[in-house]
């Protein structure tokens, strides 16, 4: 009885080969050029942009407030 739950079918040959470097600041890198960012890294920028959405949205949030006032100042005078 094999453990098993599906055939293995071969890739398709594309006359091509690709190294991988595995390292410490990225997971690994590929030989033409592309690499895999470490998930520790990603999450850092994640939280990152986190912050400057939240900061962006009060922003707008406080232009819209400000808008608001002019129009009413404008109205009253």
């Amino acid at each position: 009885m094999s453990a098993c739950l599906w055939k293995r079918t071969p890739l398709a040959k594309i006359g091509q080969s690709i190294g991988i470097d595995v390292g410490l600041t990225e997971i690994a890198t590929l030989s033409d050029g592309m690499f895999i960012s470490s998930l520790k890294a990603m999450r850092h920028y994640e939280h990152q942009l986190d912050k400057a959405q939240r900061v962006l949205s009060r922003r707008i949030e406080r232009a819209k407030r400000e808008a608001q006032n002019v129009a009413i100042t404008k109205v009253a005078f």
